[in-house]
């Protein structure tokens, strides 16, 4: 009887561990939030304007620059208040681009945003067109 007793308390003590683990990685799935970094993914020039395509999160996001683009595909961009510059006119939102290469110093750009309709604004804001379906869905 003895060694039933300590096996079952053996499996417990393995059941417990193993549901304090489940609590952890259910903890850090919920409440620890990934850092966000916005990088430059793409860069062309169509019928004489500069575009920049920037990554953030898993949405991407079409600048217009009007100088000679001056940094690189894998450079940073960040750009403090991009949801905010969508409420505004959207024609000159300051960025500062962080080079990939090490010990490079960051700069300040301008850049904007071609004129867009406010249901156009609220689909970037949501992140994509499915996005923003499903909120005014929710809505109605």
């Amino acid at each position: 009887r003895k060694e039933r007793r300590r096996s079952w308390k053996r499996i417990a003590a393995v059941l417990m561990l193993l549901a304090v683990t489940a609590a952890v990685v259910a903890y850090t799935q919920i409440m620890v939030t990934e850092e966000k970094q916005t990088s430059i993914v793409l860069k062309e020039t169509e019928d004489g304007i500069n575009y920049i395509y920037v990554e953030e999160g898993r949405h991407l996001l079409k600048l217009q620059y009007e100088a000679e683009p001056d940094f690189e595909v894998g450079d940073y961009i960040y750009v403090p208040g991009i949801k905010a510059a969508l409420d505004g006119d959207m024609k000159a939102i300051a960025a500062y681009v962080i080079p990939a290469e090490a010990g490079a110093a960051a700069r300040e750009i301008s850049l904007h945003i071609a004129d867009m309709t406010s249901e156009e604004r609220e689909i970037v804001k949501a992140g994509c067109l499915i996005n923003y379906n499903r909120k005014r869905a929710g809505k109605e």
